[in-house]
């Protein structure tokens, strides 16, 4: 009655990351990144990502669509610290198309590796080279 109990719908944010991930090596982010924030316990899910190419084909930067199902300070800062700890470099951003804000984040490096720990599986591993 008046949408009083109605279940509030999740947001979507886009993490932007200032790296020329191929399709493959984004999909191996994408992955660990989700195994990372359920091993968490929140409830973010990536939906959907793609990449940007330049005219003469050469990936310029990538972008990973995120579902929050409770969007708050608290979420948003794991997904930032998050992709900051596995990638992301410096230039980054997530967008909050709810709020029409930019949230700048990443680390200094470029190249890395990084361990999510999963009940049930050992571990996912992957290593990730950005070319700049």
């Amino acid at each position: 009655m008046f949408g009083l109990f109605k279940k509030r719908k999740p947001s979507v944010v886009i993490a932007t990351l200032n790296a020329r991930l191929q399709p493959l090596d984004r999909a191996a982010l994408e992955e660990a990144f989700e195994a990372a924030m359920t091993v968490r316990g929140h409830r973010i899910r990536v939906v959907g990502g793609g990449t940007q190419m330049a005219a003469n084909g050469e990936v310029i930067e990538c972008d990973i669509e995120i579902e929050i199902d409770e969007l708050s300070e608290l979420t948003v800062d794991a997904v930032t610290e998050t992709l900051a700890t596995m990638l992301a470099p410096k230039g980054s951003t997530l967008y909050l198309s709810e709020q029409d804000r930019r949230i700048d984040f990443g680390a200094g490096t470029v190249t890395g590796r990084f361990r999510v720990e999963l009940p049930g599986r050992q571990f996912i591993a992957v290593r990730i080279r950005a070319v700049s």
